[in-house]
């Protein structure tokens, strides 16, 4: 249990995402106001209430069991404020289940020496499942707020590999997704002849919003799926493969020694190995007379 007495007027499940450590959004605010693990004044409250400078946050710390995972992460960058590692695909950057990113950071990153110390490294932004690639940690509440900020100021730049069917020229989509505006970005780096699918264009996509499935929707919407997509696309004969999409570069100013942090990988060897093996296979496939 913790006692915290407010310094400035925000709704209670705001205020409680932004000087708690342990509630890393305010959905996870939200939910702990709502099962009474946050008290105002000793008293349950809800989401909605605005609490004043002077008033006293009761927090019940739920008991927790050991969510420490021995999975073997990737690390590209780390300080005492933040990291940036690679998530393997096929794991949830975090959620209800034990094998997630979340659970594994703290096996794999060092603990910091500030004071606001987060009691574990939070992830500060998602990627789909089955995507692999970069993504951006924080080790401190400080960090955790101002890399929230960045992220919703768009001050991140984000930029993914993808394999999908079909040729494409460099092109846009901005279509809205969920009603809410979305823009996606993409060069094509090369188009190669497949003997599964007719052809497939090796794309760099940067996305300049921040919405669900976002580069998968957007491409599936212009009838090039990401080869593998099997929620968007199950109809191709290469679905069985995983998704071929991968985050490969984060680019921002640290928000607190303002170092630019540029992050940036080299095509992804599953990419490397599909290209290759389409022209082997295209190259001694039988040639007309």
């Amino acid at each position: 249990m913790k006692h915290i007495v407010i310094e400035d007027g925000l709704r209670i499940d705001r205020y409680c995402s932004q000087h708690i450590s342990e509630l890393t959004s305010l959905k996870r605010a939200k939910k702990w106001v709502k099962q009474g693990s946050i008290l105002l004044e000793g008293e349950l409250v809800e989401t909605s209430r605005f609490v004043e400078k002077g008033d006293c946050l009761t927090i019940i710390y739920p008991i927790q069991t050991a969510e420490i995972w021995k999975k073997k992460i990737e690390v590209l960058y780390e300080d005492d404020f933040l990291a940036v590692v690679y998530k393997p695909p096929g794991i949830p950057v975090s959620g209800n289940r034990f094998k997630t990113l979340r659970n594994a950071l703290p096996s794999n990153l060092k603990g910091s020496s500030e004071l606001d110390r987060l009691s574990r490294p939070e992830p500060v932004h998602r990627l789909d499942k089955k995507t692999q690639g970069l993504v951006l940690v924080a080790k401190t509440n400080h960090s955790r707020h101002l890399l929230g900020q960045i992220f919703e100021e768009r001050r991140v730049e984000k930029e993914y590999q993808c394999l999908c069917l079909g040729a494409l020229e460099d092109g846009e989509s901005i279509e809205e997704i969920d009603g809410k505006s979305a823009r996606t970005t993409w060069q094509v780096l090369s188009v190669q002849k497949s003997h599964f699918t007719g052809t497939i264009s090796h794309l760099k996509v940067q996305i300049h919003t921040g919405r669900q499935h976002q580069i998968r929707k957007h491409l599936f919407w212009i009838e090039h799926p990401i080869l593998g997509d099997n929620l968007y696309c199950f109809a191709h004969p290469l679905r069985s493969k995983g998704l071929y999409l991968f985050a490969t570069s984060l680019r921002f100013t640290h928000p607190i020694t303002m170092q630019v942090i540029d992050i940036t990988l080299d095509c992804p060897e599953k990419i490397q190995r599909r290209i290759l093996l389409e022209q082997r296979i295209v190259e001694d496939s039988p040639k007309d007379c």
